[in-house]
């Protein structure tokens, strides 16, 4: 059978001899697949987002970003006063050097004390007195250098670096202020997220999931996003769902789910809320497509005219009532 693509008049049931046929034009139908989809608000988030924050207290002497700014991983960000860091530094290897020493004469002695009790010419408790000390001067200097690391650590910590690139927030804090180290007290010196690719989350509803999309997995696997932002542009680019919640909300019977997107142009902004479009193609359901002039409507609804085969030379014309389903590529599904 083959659906009126386009209908220009009435057919007369019994036209006169006299009256002027009607020329409608035939088409034959399309079978397209069936296209699902869903309109969500969304929120865009960075894909990484890192507070900064101080790992050792002090004055910062330089904040070496403007805000905003984008910057690349190793980039330095603050500069804090290290002078008391380098003076624990100093100290902390002189702490070794002694420890050192001091370990170097005990382990000496223990050695000595050690020949001359095999001579019989040393007490037993002597040896062990010198055994003694030999061990507490080497748990001494194991303790030296553990320090050490800590002074070499806490005066590379005077620099705070870029963990990755990304933006910069706006600094919470100028030079000259004072910073406590990271802890309880610990204050975020400004926030670094990431700034291609991004994510767009939305909730979607269970019942859709499975109803609409068939599965969380064919959802990842095949669905395409459209990202629309508060002006009504559409972006270009086709985003894919790349990561879900590992729950659903039990309040909502809803599921988070994540968009993403390259994003170069740096038009999604973390924070913002934007609506997507979800559309899943489902190429096993077939259903017949038209052009939107084949369709009809009256009072009972929608209908269009199917041309049959031609039988003892004529063909047969049926008007038939049809559900309108979605338009693709220029034609109006029938469902």
């Amino acid at each position: 059978a083959c659906l009126a693509a386009s209908l220009f008049g009435t057919v007369q049931a019994a036209p006169a001899p006299s009256a002027k046929l009607t020329v409608v034009a035939v088409q034959a139908v399309e079978m397209l697949p069936q296209t699902v989809s869903r309109r969500l608000a969304g929120r865009v988030t960075a894909l990484h987002r890192v507070n900064i924050t101080a790992r050792v207290s002090g004055e910062i002497k330089e904040v070496a970003f403007a805000d905003g700014a984008l910057v690349k991983k190793g980039e330095v960000l603050y500069r804090l006063d290290d002078v008391q860091y380098q003076a624990a530094l100093q100290s902390a290897k002189a702490a070794v050097m002694q420890a050192q020493a001091e370990s170097l004469y005990a382990e000496r002695d223990y050695k000595r004390q050690q020949a001359l009790y095999e001579q019989k010419a040393s007490r037993r408790d002597v040896l062990d007195a010198a055994e003694r000390t030999a061990k507490t001067s080497a748990a001494a200097l194991a303790s030296a250098k553990a320090a050490l690391i800590t002074a070499e650590d806490n005066l590379k910590h005077c620099v705070i670096a870029a963990p990755m690139d990304g933006r910069m927030s706006f600094t919470n804090y100028s030079a000259g202020n004072y910073v406590t180290a990271a802890g309880s007290a610990s204050t975020t010196l400004a926030t670094l997220v990431s700034v291609s690719p991004v994510r767009v989350r939305a909730a979607l509803s269970m019942k859709d999931i499975a109803g609409l999309f068939g599965s969380i997995a064919e959802l990842q696997k095949s669905a395409a996003v459209q990202a629309e932002l508060s002006d009504g542009s559409v972006l270009s680019e086709i985003g894919r769902i790349t990561a879900v919640d590992n729950a659903a909300d039990e309040k909502t019977d809803t599921l988070y789910a994540a968009a993403e997107f390259k994003d170069p142009l740096g038009r999604l902004v973390p924070g913002s809320t934007v609506t997507i479009t979800i559309t899943l193609s489902k190429p096993d359901s077939l259903f017949p497509a038209v052009q939107p002039s084949a369709l009809q409507h009256d009072a009972e609804g929608a209908y269009v005219w199917v041309v049959n085969a031609p039988q003892d030379g004529a063909p047969k014309t049926q008007k038939r009532r049809v559900e309108v389903g979605r338009a693709v590529n220029g034609l109006q599904l029938i469902t």
